[in-house]
């Protein structure tokens, strides 16, 4: 067995990981890599298309893509431009006082990304891949923001609108257009070959294009959760990694490391605590009955700590081209 992040083939800690989504009785093996400390899952079942069912969340639309008038467009840009901090503006802040945003803290990154190479520049191609339901592409196409494309190999079909291709069925290998940026919102760590997709974005990437891959990783929720810990999710995630492993999957690529931000949300604590009761992610919705307050503000003040600490279970990793 080999690391798939950074080929080392030297394990420690091994963990039986139950799937918990939707609480079937299938176990997986994870190993802690020596190297860049990975976990990566022993075997990937054959099977794996079925732990995707349907109803899996990533491929349920919860945002149609609306078509708005020019005026309406821009004033949608001016507010969400200073929401997420890309742009400050005094009718920015009085159209969020008028009109609230009540985006979560898990999308928060990924909207800001794209509004800032839209604000960069009007015409800016950004590829965002492994879309699932395309809720980012669909709102940022929504409001203007043309040059923004998903793919993701398992939808049912290409989207367009107006011919303008919204979300697209096909891998990054076969994508061979140059872009100025790319991300992966949650995305990366269910795919196969991640150094060969590391460098397939190098080589899409124009000189000084960024990239943006948000994943969980390993941090203070695995080392106090262990085989309980939510962001397993096992068997989809395939491997979780860290500031480490992102080093050395971009070593000898013309990518360079720019910053690291961790974005942890309280649910991944309160999710962990859930699982640790033998209960399934999917009854998040129920949390207030099966945990105590108690249970669910300590949580919460674990994530605020992991976060502040740089510990945390999900990350924002910006790399660059080199130019």
């Amino acid at each position: 067995m080999k690391c798939s992040v950074c080929g080392n083939t030297e394990f420690g800690e091994t963990l039986s990981v139950k799937e918990m989504m939707y609480g079937k009785d299938d176990f997986f093996t994870y190993k802690s890599c020596l190297t860049c400390d990975s976990l990566i899952i022993e075997k990937i079942p054959e099977n794996l298309a079925s732990y995707y069912p349907n109803d899996y969340y990533s491929f349920t639309i919860s945002r149609a893509l609306q078509r708005f008038g020019a005026v309406k467009s821009w004033l949608i840009k001016v507010r969400d431009l200073n929401f997420y901090k890309v742009k400050s503006s005094l009718i920015g802040k009085w159209l969020i006082a008028v009109f609230p945003l009540t985006e979560t803290e898990i999308q928060f990154k990924a909207y800001q990304f794209a509004f800032k190479q839209w604000a960069k520049n009007a015409k800016s191609k950004l590829l965002d891949v492994g879309s699932g339901n395309g809720n980012i592409v669909r709102y940022m196409q929504s409001v203007g923001f043309k040059g923004i494309t998903g793919i993701d190999p398992f939808i049912e079909k290409d989207i367009y609108l107006d011919a303008v291709p919204v979300i697209l069925k096909k891998d990054i290998f076969e994508w061979n257009e140059p872009v100025d940026a790319v991300m992966m919102n949650h995305s990366f760590e269910h795919m196969l070959r991640p150094k060969e997709i590391i460098e397939k974005i190098a080589s899409i990437l124009k000189p000084g294009g960024e990239c943006m891959i948000r994943v969980p990783v390993r941090g203070g929720g695995f080392d106090r959760y262990k085989e309980h810990w939510l962001c397993f999710d096992a068997p989809r995630h395939l491997f979780l990694t860290t500031e480490k492993g992102i080093r050395e999957l971009i070593k000898g690529t013309a990518l360079e490391f720019v910053k690291v931000e961790y974005e942890t949300p309280p649910y991944y604590a309160i999710g962990s605590e859930l699982i640790k009761k033998g209960y399934s992610f999917t009854r998040m919705e129920d949390a207030e009955k099966l945990l105590s307050k108690e249970e669910i503000e300590n949580a919460k003040q674990f994530t605020d700590t992991i976060n502040k600490e740089n510990k945390g279970d999900a990350a924002a990793y910006y790399l660059r081209k080199k130019a």
